[in-house]
């Protein structure tokens, strides 16, 4: 839902449609009447967002997170910081947290430049490998497939969007300098390698008798 053309779309279909929550387009939207229709059933891998829904009137069920690529875990450790800060409005991702801690820390921005085919090509494992830790600064939601990518690599990442094995929570920049700096997240972490099966895929949403 990150245009009125997506919710054109929805809504002009006349059988059941299926809208997955991603993050942010959950406060993008800004008239949810429509989106209320008896046809149209909602998901979303994220409870802040099934909370938000949930203010809005709108019932969304909430699935196991899962990846879509599960041969993402390598294990190598670089010395640099990916930063997963795609381009959007408000300072959401917290780019200006991020600008700060670029003048002491080699950071990798994950900013959108790299196209999703080219991303999902092989793209992100290159990327990765150079980096020992991850951050995902917004406080709502976006970023959960770097956290878990990132988990099954044995790395670290700071955020407050999850509650994985692998999440650091910060409140300040002196807590997530304080993390950066700590030599215990510069190798990955094998005892995070094995969450893999909690992010198996399960089809269940995708049959409709899930909804009833």
């Amino acid at each position: 839902m990150y245009s009125e053309q997506d919710i054109q779309a929805v809504t002009a279909h006349n059988d059941i449609a299926v809208i997955k929550w991603c993050g942010y387009d959950s406060k993008m939207v800004t008239d949810f009447e429509p989106l209320k229709a008896d046809n149209i059933r909602h998901i979303t891998i994220h409870p802040k967002v099934q909370r938000r829904l949930k203010r809005k009137g709108i019932k969304a069920k909430l699935i196991q997170p899962y990846l879509v690529d599960e041969n993402i875990y390598q294990g190598k450790s670089g010395r640099k910081v990916f930063a997963y800060c795609p381009p959007t409005t408000n300072n959401y991702h917290r780019s200006d947290i991020i600008n700060k801690l670029s003048k002491q820390f080699s950071i990798i921005r994950g900013d959108g430049s790299i196209s999703q085919p080219e991303w999902h090509g092989g793209k992100k494992y290159k990327i990765y490998n150079r980096c020992y830790i991850g951050l995902v600064l917004n406080n709502y939601a976006g970023g959960l497939s770097t956290i878990h990518e990132l988990m099954l690599q044995g790395k670290y990442c700071i955020t407050n969007v999850a509650n994985s094995p692998n999440c650091l929570k910060w409140k300040t920049i002196d807590n997530i300098v304080t993390h950066l700096k700590n030599p215990k997240y510069f190798r990955p972490d094998p005892t995070l390698l094995n969450m893999i099966d909690f992010y198996t895929f399960e089809p269940e949403w995708l049959k409709l008798n899930y909804y009833d």
